[in-house]
This record gives C-alpha cells, structure tokens and sequence, in this order.
C-alpha cells in the first residue's frame, strides 16, 4: 500500500543562457512496500536531467530507474528508516527530489518582456510550493494561478481554478522567490478516492519597473549618438567634443554589462544592445575625428 500524505514544489526559472527549470520535491508517503512506483513528469526521460533522490529520514540516496512517466525507487529495508510503522503497518518515509527540467513550456516574449509559464503534475496534492524568478523579474500581481483536475470513474471531469496572491514574497540573494499554500478544501477535493488528480501552475512573469529606466536612458544616448553620428557624416562645423556625452556613455555601458554579467533580465533586451553597439562606434568615430 502507497499512501502520499503531503508534497511541496519549489522550482526556480531559468531563461538564460538556455531554458530549464530547477525543481526540489519533498515528498511524504506511508507505505508498507519496499518498492515505491510515483508519477513525477510528462516525457520525462526526454526532459529531466540531473535527477537525484534521497531518503530524508534515511540518511543516504536511494537507488531508481525510470519507467515512462513514472520512477521505480528502491526504499530497501523499510526498518532501517527512522519512523514507527503506524496501526496499520505503514512506514513514514520522506524523499526529497532534486533535478533540472531541460526547455520547459515557457513562452518568451518575442520584446524580451517577461515569459509565460506553466507547470503541470499529475498524481500530487500541491500542499504548498514556490517560485524563484531570474534577476529583474516579478510575477505580474504577485498572483500564481493553480488549476487542479479531478478524473473519477464514470462522472464528469470535476476542475477548480485559483488565481490568488502569493502568501509570501522574499529575496533569494538577487531573485525573487514567491511562497504559495494550497486552500484546505482543494486539498480534501483531491483526496477522493479512486481519482486521479491533476494539477497546473501558470504565472506571468514580467520585468520590474526600475529596469524600463534603464532602457529609456539607453534609447535617450542612442539618440544622442544618431544626432550627434549625423553630425560627423555631415560635416557640422558647430559639433565638438563632449566630455559629459562620452561619460554618460561609458557609465551607462559599466552599467549595462553589470547588470548582464549578474543575469539580470532588461526590458528590450535586444533593442539595449544595438543601443550599447551604436554608441561604441560613434564614441569610437568622435574620439577619433574630434577630440
């Protein structure tokens, strides 16, 4: 008999310099089997790299294989995990999972504007989780959107949709990391027995304010540098050498490959380079031509 009594899913995005998605699992499961069979992802042998597993209340890393959607762990003696079986002869057993989801379903504004995400699970009770975004990202109204789905035998498909804020929002060194907590009935919903279970997790994640800043006054020097380029092509007697250009120029390019090399994400990120391009080749002409 296998018995899940509580999981939680902590997953961290990346988007840079490929897609994946980072994911610890802690799950609690009562069973009086020395074999476990649990769902853990769709097509998971094409997607999930780096797979770990460990027994908690074990000490040590348990032995799997992967069969289709599902693992196959090894849990050995169930006497020598630290619990006491309970009435019904069921061990407490905790395993924690850690492993990389390669090119997850995000969808990735064409502007460099934030993505689309969603993450669905099947035969979990999503008791509470979180979401940690890359550098310079937020969840559009701090609100993650939680679909869970209810198959039962001979009746209709049953599926209740949250959208609600997350209960707790913190730092984790640069990024941000969104707590979430399950609503009770939901829970008991999908306890039902002989149901399956399905659950999604959907939230937008879109750039921060203070970084569109960043990008105006980057699209405020590259049209300086166009006027100012113009000016060199044409031969205007009346343009001169700036000091104050050339160093507004060079503190913002420290600025821009800062923040890049810490993997901030910027608004129009593309659009900041051909900016930061641009001013190099005309800081580079008016050195040249005028200083």
């Amino acid at each position: 008999m296998i018995k899940l009594l509580s999981d939680s899913w902590h997953v961290e995005d990346q988007i840079r310099p490929s897609k994946g998605r980072k994911v610890h699992l802690i799950v609690d499961i009562a069973t009086d089997e020395r074999v476990l069979e649990v769902p853990l992802l769709k097509d998971m042998e094409d997607q999930v790299i780096g797979l770990k597993i460990r027994g908690v209340n074990l000490g040590r890393e348990l032995t799997f294989f992967i069969k289709k959607d599902h693992l196959v762990i090894d849990l050995g003696d169930l006497n020598a995990w630290t619990t006491t079986p309970n009435q019904d002869g069921l061990y407490k057993v905790r395993l924690d999972l850690k492993f990389t989801v390669r090119d997850p379903s995000f969808e990735i504004s064409p502007w460099d504007l934030g993505y689309d995400s969603n993450l669905e699970v099947d035969g979990y009770l999503l008791e509470k989780g979180s979401v940690t975004l890359p550098p310079g990202l937020k969840i559009k109204d701090d609100k993650i959107g939680v679909e869970t789905i209810l198959k039962c035998p001979n009746e209709k498909r049953q599926s209740v949709f949250l959208n609600h804020p997350a209960d707790y929002i913190t730092k984790k060194g640069k990024q941000k990391h969104y707590i979430f907590v399950m609503e009770p009935e939901i829970r008991r919903i999908m306890e039902m027995d002989g149901c399956n279970s399905s659950i999604k997790i959907c939230y937008q994640a879109v750039n921060e304010r203070i970084y569109y800043i960043i990008s105006i006054i980057g699209f405020a020097l590259l049209l300086v540098a166009i006027l100012r380029f113009y000016g060199i092509v044409t031969g205007d007697p009346n343009l001169q050498f700036d000091i104050r250009f050339l160093a507004a120029s060079v503190g913002f390019l420290g600025l821009i490959m800062g923040l890049v090399r810490e993997g901030y994400e910027l608004p129009l990120r593309r659009m900041v380079f051909v900016s930061i391009l641009f001013l190099v080749v005309d800081l580079g002409l008016e050195i040249i031509l005028l200083k």
